[in-house]
């Protein structure tokens, strides 16, 4: 039985009160894939459009050879975002895309992580690369790399992760919950809920049950 605030507009401004803050990290702290993660998903999205790699690719910028593993289409959208970069970046210089979608429509671009749609192709202007999926895995809230789970750990479900490609976890990554918010909202909704007493008043009818128990 929820014993909580009576209206949905009380919920919601008692939640926010709890919860809401103001981002603050920029989208370029989850990218912390080690090398060899990043040259293999290189060599990967090359063979899938057919291309050839630079032979010293490994010891270059993804930003040298990403013609090799972008369309023609997300290339001209980079070339956009980079005229709007001065007016969008962070202080820092942080600055992230999404590559899928024209500057004016879709995710908005800016120092954050872009929201995470069903094809997310996210680039970072200051690392000069394409997110990896398990880095948007991380951005969802999943531990994935020790330098930011500290001491809750590495999620056990990176083992399990371990053995799905770079195209199942981006699957499972994009147009998800973020795992904290969606842990916030179970503990705030578990907090206010008691076992049902027939003695107490049922709060938040709405109309339907009104008129159900009046039958």
């Amino acid at each position: 039985m929820w014993v909580g605030p009576a209206t949905h507009d009380d919920v919601q401004e008692e939640f926010d009160s709890l919860f809401n803050k103001t981002l603050q990290l920029p989208g370029d702290v989850y990218l912390l894939a080690d090398a060899h993660s990043i040259e293999k998903f290189a060599c990967e999205k090359a063979a899938q459009r057919g291309k050839c790699l630079p032979p010293d690719f490994a010891g270059l910028p993804m930003s040298k050879y990403l013609q090799c593993l972008l369309p023609p289409g997300a290339m001209l959208r980079l070339s956009q975002y980079e005229s709007a970069r001065p007016q969008r970046e962070g202080l820092a210089g942080h600055y992230m895309v999404d590559l899928d979608h024209n500057i004016s429509f879709g995710p908005r671009s800016g120092p954050e992580m872009p929201a995470l749609d069903t094809h997310p192709t996210i680039y970072s202007f200051q690392m000069e690369r394409l997110v990896l999926a398990e880095e948007m895995l991380a951005a969802q809230g999943i531990d994935m790399f020790e330098d930011l789970a500290g001491s809750r750990g590495i999620s056990p479900l990176k083992d399990i992760f371990s053995s799905f490609s770079e195209s199942e976890l981006r699957f499972f990554a994009v147009n998800s919950l973020h795992v904290p918010t969606y842990g916030a909202w179970l503990m705030y909704a578990m907090g206010n809920v008691v076992p049902r007493d027939d003695k107490l008043p049922r709060p938040l009818l709405c109309p339907a049950d009104e008129e159900e128990e009046d039958d």
